[in-house]
C-alpha cells in the first residue's frame, strides 16, 4: 500500500554566516521512498553554483542535505524542499536570514 511522504525532521530557520558553509538537512518517509527536490525562492536548485545536494535513500526513508558552500549574504531567502512519491507530495520551507 502506498503512503504519501511526511517530513520526520526539518531544520529550523537558519542564519547565514558569511564565508562559512551552511547545511540544511531533512528526512522524509513514504512508500515508495520519496524523492527530494530543493528550491530557493520557488526556483529549483541544481547541484552546482555554490550548492551541494546529497540524498540517501534507505527503504522508505529519504535523507537530504543542501550545502551552501562559502555562503554569502546574497544566499539568504526562502528555501524549500519537496518530497514526492506516487502517493503524493509535501513541501516545507526553511527561511535563511543574514
Amino acid at each position: 500500500m502506498n503512503q504519501p511522504p511526511v517530513f520526520t525532521s526539518a531544520p529550523e530557520p537558519v542564519e547565514v554566516k558569511e564565508t562559512e558553509d551552511t547545511e540544511l538537512v531533512v528526512t522524509a518517509e513514504g512508500k515508495p521512498c520519496p524523492q527530494l527536490l530543493w528550491y530557493k525562492e520557488g526556483r529549483l536548485i541544481k547541484d552546482n553554483g555554490g550548492f551541494g545536494i546529497e540524498e540517501v535513500q534507505d527503504r522508505q526513508v529519504a535523507t537530504g542535505k543542501l550545502t551552501l558552500t562559502d555562503a554569502q549574504l546574497g544566499d539568504e531567502g526562502k528555501y524549500s524542499v519537496k518530497a514526492s512519491n506516487k502517493a503524493g507530495s509535501v513541501k516545507t520551507e526553511i527561511p535563511l536570514a543574514g
